[in-house]
């Protein structure tokens, strides 16, 4: 996965948003609200802001301990490690696509 916009997709999903574009091509989220879907006229900020991206993190490990722990898959224990290095050391940007990596792991162990 290459393009921006499908990462941005895919961790707005995972993070319990159904996605859908501004102007047809910039990613936006929407949230449900009792029957109705309301449209949220804001892009998705993963990749820039630590404030949108911590809390998927954290959704992250939340699933992925109990699924994980019992035979210590050094495979996530590795995007892990690289994740909280990026946060102390590098940019938004970086740390974000390791949130990727994470997420797809994830999906790729589920099936």
């Amino acid at each position: 996965m290459t393009d921006l916009n499908e990462k941005l997709k895919l961790v707005a999903e995972y993070d319990g948003y159904e996605v859908g574009y501004l102007n047809g091509d910039i990613p936006a989220f929407k949230i449900h609200s009792a029957s109705n879907y309301v449209a949220v006229g804001a892009r998705l900020f993963y990749n820039t802001s630590y404030n949108q991206q911590i809390p998927v993190w954290q959704k992250v490990c939340k699933e992925a301990q109990p699924k994980f722990s019992s035979f210590m898959n050094f495979d996530f224990i590795k995007i892990e490690q690289k994740y909280y290095r990026a946060l102390k050391y590098n940019t938004p940007l970086e740390s974000f696509e390791i949130l990727v990596q994470a997420i797809q792991f994830i999906n790729k162990m589920e099936k």
